[in-house]
């Protein structure tokens, strides 16, 4: 904002009656680099390698960077940009499918009935870039792409367009026409542990995590009013899980991202305030007037009042810093409150006039020289139990492998973990299963198929851990026996 700034007159005041909002932000996409090549230490496993062929093999899923695992009965395997299944049990036209990774980024964008560029088509509310939609038809549309999660976002400095779907995401350079459409490393960025070994293979556009996109959607009534995430969560010094959006900075326990908080952003970046004073303008200047002190208060104009309804409230906002103010080089109206600062652009058509202040952008770069910790998980995070259904199993019989996981700090369940156990097979040789998230009471399982070349009485080793991000994998093991009672 200018500092030539002076309280707004009353004629000023009356422009601000009866205007509709309209709000829109794009995200920040990282470096523009070229997908790098992966070692090729992984080969696509049989069943899979038609189905990844007729999907366009490296030029789209890019290569395969997990051994088999199983998944609710199905047979999977990551490559960098996707993950594989084959499920024999489904009916035949669906046993080959990607799993809906993109939906595990908790990522989405309001759907709009109509595009900016309505040459573009439009697929369930969402306008796909012509560029995109080649692709995305090359994988046969929803049945291997996906449905939309947003809408293109285009990142005004870098010129990367970037766009998630269910099972994969598309970017591309814009200043580069002739260059290919890239996907996205979903697989790279869930395969966790299974992929422990692997190098990083993925340096395009950041694919950020949005754990407080869902909540915040439910908090505001106007499409995209608090802007999307400018970075990664990351950890505070109590423990309090962070993220910088374009707009406001929220805050929440690690245990629990949907019971979330907005940081008195205003008030940290240091925004000009003023004491409360008598109130001034009414009614007839579409002002209502907000008390904090007995009869003392600040001016906030119809149309600020209305907006802040629609977005949560003065919960979510904070109190008023200080009545309206004129920013004269900008011509704009801004008024600050404890969470976040609101402005009129007199310039801009009414239904364009009213937005947040991007503060999350002066926050970051008043950060820059601290040092905030990335969200890391250890071993100390959580309390970690596992076991099995029956301690012996003959070799023809599959075993239930579980386990429960509880946040150490509040002694409590976590819902949604997810863990990949290992079994080490009669000749030794290891097998991946990925477990469903945990339920409420932090419990999961997974079937084990019977190990049938095992010898009677020998034991059947397994690993269980957790898929999160750690300098040390979060790990139980165990053991269980194969007892063939008929040969007794």
């Amino acid at each position: 904002m200018d500092k030539s700034r002076q309280p707004i007159c009353q004629a000023a005041f009356l422009l601000l009656a009866g205007l509709c909002l309209t709000l829109s932000a794009c995200s920040s996409p990282g470096k523009e680099e070229e997908p790098a090549n992966p070692p090729a230490d992984q080969t696509v496993e049989p069943v899979l390698r038609t189905y990844y062929e007729k999907l366009g093999g490296d030029k789209y899923l890019g290569q395969v960077i997990s051994p088999v695992i199983g998944m609710d009965g199905a047979v999977c395997q990551y490559t960098q940009n996707a993950l594989l299944c084959y499920d024999p049990n489904l009916p035949e036209s669906n046993r080959y499918y990607l799993a809906p990774l993109g939906n595990r980024l908790s990522i989405n964008d309001p759907p709009q009935p109509i595009p900016q560029d309505e040459s573009w088509v439009v697929i369930d509310g969402y306008a796909i870039h012509p560029d995109f939609l080649r692709v995305y038809n090359d994988l046969n549309g929803a049945k291997n792409a996906g449905r939309p999660l947003t809408q293109v976002r285009i990142d005004q400095e870098t010129q990367y367009a970037v766009q998630y779907f269910e099972n994969v995401g598309f970017y591309k350079n814009l200043e580069k026409p002739g260059e290919p459409v890239y996907l996205l490393p979903y697989g790279e960025h869930f395969c966790g542990n299974i992929c422990s070994g692997t190098n990083t293979l993925y340096s395009g556009p950041e694919m950020i995590s949005a754990p407080f996109d869902r909540p915040l959607a439910l908090i505001g009534e106007d499409p995209g009013v608090f802007g999307k995430p400018l970075g990664q969560p990351y950890q505070t010094n109590d423990n309090s899980l962070v993220q910088v959006y374009e707009n406001i900075l929220v805050s929440s326990s690690k245990a629990n991202p949907q019971e979330l908080h907005f940081e008195p952003l205003s008030i940290m970046l240091g925004m000009t305030a003023s004491p409360p004073a008598a109130q001034v303008y009414g009614a007839d200047q579409k002002m209502t007037f907000y008390t904090v002190e007995g009869d003392l208060g600040y001016h906030i104009p119809f149309v600020f009042n209305s907006f802040i309804e629609r977005n949560g409230g003065m919960d979510y906002s904070g109190i008023p810093l200080e009545d309206p103010i004129l920013i004269q080089a900008d011509g704009a109206i801004v008024q600050c409150f404890e969470n976040y600062c609101i402005t009129y652009d007199l310039a801009k058509a009414e239904s364009e006039a009213v937005s947040l202040v991007p503060l999350g952008k002066r926050y970051l770069e008043k950060m820059e020289a601290e040092e905030s910790t990335p969200v890391k998980f250890s071993e100390d995070d959580f309390l970690l139990q596992v076991g099995e259904k029956k301690s012996r199993v003959s070799a023809s019989e599959s075993q239930v492998i579980y386990f429960v996981v509880f946040n150490i700090n509040g002694n409590e369940p976590v819902q949604d973990m997810e863990a990949v156990v290992t079994v080490t097979l009669a000749d030794d040789r290891p097998m991946d299963y990925a477990m469903p998230p945990s339920d409420s009471n932090g419990f999961s399982s997974v079937e084990i198929p019977p190990i049938s070349e095992a010898e009677n009485g020998s034991l059947i080793e397994y690993k269980v851990c957790l898929n999160i991000s750690s300098d040390a994998p979060v790990c139980e093991s165990d053991t269980y026996m194969i007892w063939n009672l008929e040969q007794n």
